[in-house]
């Protein structure tokens, strides 16, 4: 004999008081769905596995169970048992070891067929439904509850079955499911019942039965309003998925609010009419008020989910409520809430060529946003079943944003209504008294003998349908595909898996085809996805050849690949100050000054400083450390002689920048290496040549570069006055050593401003330029360009920015931070040369206390007026030796310290170490102070110090006295005082 309908055809399986397993149904692979801002698979934490803390229960499958189950892609599998049709229905395409039959009926052509009634009960029944709340309210017992078998049904086509039918081979007697079988055992304070389909359902907080959908097979049929008819998944109740409770609050639309962004009827009042009417683009307005309610639900989902799991990690709720286990079993709609901002963006980026496109889109948009908001409701829901006062004790923090989703749930439920869900089986028992406490409409499905027995339950019809049933062909008839798989209704599943189809839960088998433009669109990013491929490998064999270089060559810099790998994405200055820390600096090369040196070794311990997108390093004369990593005699020569011509042209570009109009820009590292070689420009022809390159091309820029630069013929000097050639500097490496101090110098001179506080600054007529960087390209990739910065350059030349002036009169015009700038580098009575070269000067060769005193004065009066410099008090403070802003800017140079000369040490030791700190936090490398060494004459060539001694006639080489000495310099001392 076939099975008959509502029969339970699946194996045998282990029973357990309490437990009933069943079968898990095999599932294909998941059919990854594609398009713009949506998710390819279930992403790990989302949909792919429950929120809960603990290993969820009751969804447990047979070692026998398809491969689909053991993918990472499919998830725990669903008690699909509950909410599918019989398989005896020719309609549905299911087989029924995958589920149990509904609650008991019995039906024959005839009508209803009354059943045995059950054994009575030790208890009077109600002589009517009691209401919710109500004391005689039954709660099902074990013995009140127990299975029965679940008894065969008649044929449709008969209401006897003949007794020489050949019998099928005996089958094992599948376990009896938890069901309802009488009146009494309903869940009582329902408010309508009506049959639906073959079965019947009851409801409960609502009055509305929708359309049974249980007799038709889902073609991906769309109605005129651009809903899915009688299967749209956002109007109509859904069985319950344990995994989205949150589903049963999605809002519906009501007159109160459907011209609500969310559920209004998609029309041409919200397109454009700037474009083609051939073409649909949303107006500006609407396209604004969608983007920011789609970024606003996104940014509370992403609250709403931290809240969840917070609350389960600290266990403000009671482990066995019904509260608790719902929200353990609960998957947060992670992809929903990104497939809508992939509608939002759809919608945004693209101009769509139909109205039906345009429709489709947006009611996919609709439909993710509302579930996304009934997400955002049920936390609410949760966080007002804690408690405030408990919510308040465990998480005092979190107050403000719980509040906000509480109010927002009692808000929503004044403007809308629900949808609800629909129980089946022991769900009713175990799930609805949530639902029913929160009023939101709750519907049990069961047999149509549950109704007829005992009397029977008043029965109602169905209610109008929430959209319309008019079928759209242009919607529904999609011959070619423009718009990703979500975006369309599935053309395949029962009834009861719509939802889990929308919501890419379950792999969809639809038979839409891609479009010519959207298949062009797939093969460009094959190509690009396959370029990708072959840019990643190349990446990992150019990783590997820089880890091995980085052995060989870098060993020795204090640090490791990891970090120098670091350091050249985020501070490609703090990368360099490591390579030529790992690199030996020649001997005769310009030293550290001893007190910079040990600040100069804190630079490793507080990279962190630096700013994650730090400027690059620009300047207006070339970086020192070039010149130390030359190896060639020859181009050390050749660039020393190139930057001592070019060093007045240099030094007046400072000042010129600050014209109105002016395109003169600080040079970085790469163009310093080609215009130090000569790329670019010539000596020969420099104004037309080079113009370009150091004054933007401006012919008045020319013009005033040309009446600025002092004597002419100043081009191209040394330190001592010879002509700037390979041949005089290349072999001397005094000169070259001299040459680098003094460089080193103006570097100081012109870095020691972006230190001092800009207000001062410009109160002194320094004007800040704003410096703009652009995109480099770093692996063929564009890297971002570093964030503008303005810079404050002073000229330092005499009787530029500097008058000749008193302390008094500096300090009046507002000039005094410049001057003590100045005196720091090059000294009180220092200047710069008309040919840039400025006089040697180092606190090491201070032979006067008080003029120690007063550098010390001076460079702590720059160092407290940074902007940074209350900011390192807070890091530094309290530390050994650390000298606070107050103090430095107390201290008086022209008078004595108690401790003498261990406190200036002290003092001269903090103020490099506060350089150092001050520099990394304006994201620079801050440059060396060098010693200036005992060099004979110093800024000499070998050629004027080896100059012969020309003695006048009469005169011995032994007579010829020191120079600056006479003979009255000893007159009135005796041999003993000398």
């Amino acid at each position: 004999m076939p099975p008959a309908p509502g029969s339970n055809t699946a194996p045998r399986q282990a029973q357990s008081r309490g437990r009933n397993e069943r079968t898990a149904p095999s599932l294909p692979p998941l059919v990854l769905p594609d398009g713009p801002g949506l998710p390819s698979r279930p992403s790990a934490g989302s949909s792919s596995r429950a929120i809960s803390s603990r290993p969820a229960t009751g969804s447990s499958s047979r070692a026998g169970s398809s491969s689909a189950h053991r993918s990472s892609y499919v998830l725990p599998p669903l008690r699909f048992s509950d909410a599918m049709p019989p398989p005896a229905m020719p309609a549905l395409a299911l087989s029924s070891s995958a589920m149990p039959a509904p609650l008991r009926f019995s039906m024959d052509t005839a009508g209803l067929v009354p059943v045995l009634p059950a054994p009575p009960q030790p208890r009077t029944l109600p002589s009517r439904p009691p209401q919710p709340g109500s004391s005689q309210q039954h709660e099902p017992t074990p013995s009140s509850t127990s299975a029965r078998p679940i008894k065969p049904l008649p044929s449709r086509t008969s209401s006897s079955v003949s007794s020489s039918a050949p019998k099928p081979a005996r089958a094992p007697t599948p376990p009896p499911p938890f069901s309802f079988t009488t009146k009494d055992h309903l869940p009582l304070g329902y408010t309508a019942a009506s049959l639906w389909g073959d079965t019947a359902i009851v409801c409960y907080d609502t009055g509305y039965i929708g359309p049974s959908p249980r007799h038709r097979e889902p073609t991906g049929e769309v109605g005129m309003d651009g809903y899915t008819m009688e299967f749209e998944v956002s109007l109509y109740a859904q069985p319950y998925d344990k995994r989205a409770p949150f589903m049963g609050f999605t809002e519906l639309p009501l007159a109160c609010n459907r011209e609500w962004l969310e559920f209004r009827d998609p029309s041409r009042a919200d397109l454009s009419n700037r474009v083609a009417e051939s073409d649909f683009q949303l107006s500006e307005a609407v396209k604004d008020d969608m983007h920011n309610l789609s970024w606003h639900l996104r940014r509370k989902y992403v609250e709403a989910e931290a809240l969840l799991r917070l609350i389960l990690r600290e266990g403000a709720l009671p482990k066995r409520c019904i509260e608790r286990t719902i929200a353990e079993e609960t998957n947060p709609p992670e992809k929903d809430s990104m497939r809508m901002l992939g509608c939002w963006l759809v919608l945004k980026e693209l101009t769509l060529k139909s109205m039906a496109d345009f429709t489709l889109v947006m009611r996919a948009w609709q439909r993710y946003t509302r579930i996304t908001s009934a997400f955002l409701n049920f936390v609410g829901a949760l966080v007002e079943s804690v408690g405030r006062e408990r919510f308040t004790a465990l998480f005092p923090s979190e107050i403000e944003k719980a509040e906000y989703f509480v109010q927002r749930r009692k808000r929503r439920n004044l403007e809308s209504q629900r949808r609800g869900v629909i129980f089946v089986g022991d769900d009713a028992t175990k799930y609805q008294r949530f639902f029913r406490e929160l009023r939101v409409p709750t519907y049990v499905r069961v047999t149509v003998d549950a109704l007829n027995e005992n009397a029977g339950i008043p029965l109602s019809a169905t209610g109008t349908p929430r959209c319309s049933s008019e079928r759209s062909e242009s919607m529904t008839n999609v011959k070619q595909r423009d718009l990703p798989l979500a975006m369309y209704p599935p053309q395949s599943g029962a009834w009861n898996l719509q939802e889990l189809l929308w919501r890419g839960v379950l792999p969809r088998d639809d038979s839409y085809q891609s479009s010519e433009r959207r298949t062009a669109q797939f093969r460009r990013y094959e190509n690009w996805e396959q370029d990708m491929k072959k840019h990643r490998v190349a990446l990992v064999a150019k990783d590997a050849a820089r880890r091995e270089r980085f052995d060989v060559t870098k060993s020795d810099m204090g640090t490791s690949f990891e970090v120098y790998d670091w350091i050249n994405q985020h501070a490609p200055t703090a990368r360099r100050y490591l390579e030529l820390r790992g690199t030996a600096r020649p001997a005769d090369m310009p030293k550290l000054l001893p007190d910079y040196a040990a600040a100069d070794e804190e630079i490793l311990h507080h990279l962190h400083y630096m700013p994650a997108n730090g400027p690059h390093l620009a300047t207006y004369l070339p970086p020192v450390h070039l010149f130390f990593g030359m190896k060639d005699e020859h181009r050390l020569a050749t660039c020393l002689a190139n930057m001592a011509w070019l060093m007045p042209i240099l030094i007046s570009r400072i000042a010129m920048a600050r014209r109105p109009g002016s395109k003169i820009e600080r040079f970085r590292v790469k163009d310093w290496r080609d215009i130090l070689w000569g790329k670019g420009w010539t000596k020969e022809g420099f104004w037309e040549g080079g113009g370009k390159l150091f004054f933007g091309g401006s012919l008045e820029e020319l013009a005033a570069a040309e009446g600025d630069v002092e004597n002419p013929t100043k081009y191209g000097e040394l330190p001592c006055g010879h002509e700037a050639t390979v041949e005089n500097i290349q072999g001397d490496r005094r000169l070259e050593h001299d040459m680098l101090v003094l460089l080193g110098q103006w570097q100081v001179l012109l870095f020691l401003p972006s230190l001092a506080n800009p207000a001062l600054l410009e109160r002194a007529g320094v004007k800040g330029m704003v410096e703009v960087f652009k995109p480099t390209l770093e692996n063929n990739h564009e890297r971002r360009a570093p964030d503008p910065i303005v810079h404050h350059t002073p000229d330092f030349r005499i009787k530029h920015d500097i008058p000749e002036a008193s302390r008094e009169e500096r300090n009046r015009q507002g000039k005094l931070i410049l001057a003590r700038i100045r005196d720091i580098v090059i000294a009180d009575d220092g200047n710069v040369h008309p040919s840039g070269w400025t006089n040697e000067h180092s606190v090491e060769e201070i032979g006067s206390d008080t003029k120690r005193r007063v550098f010390l004065e001076n460079f702590a009066q720059v160092l407290a007026s940074s902007p940074h410099a209350r900011w390192l008090d807070e890091q530094k403070g309290g530390t050994k030796g650390w000298w606070s802003t107050d103090r430095l800017k107390a201290y008086n140079g022209f008078q004595q310290v108690r401790g003498g000369r261990d406190t200036e040490d002290e003092l001269q030791k903090h103020l490099f170490l506060r350089y150092v700190l001050t520099s990394l936090k304006t994201g620079h490398i801050p440059p060396e102070f060098f010693s200036i060494g005992s060099s004979y004459r110093f800024g000499y060539c070998a050629k004027e110090c080896f100059k012969p001694v020309v003695v006048p006639a009469g005169m011995e080489y032994t007579d010829l006295l020191d120079e600056g000495e006479s003979d009255d310099d000893y007159e009135g001392y005796t041999n003993e005082e000398w």
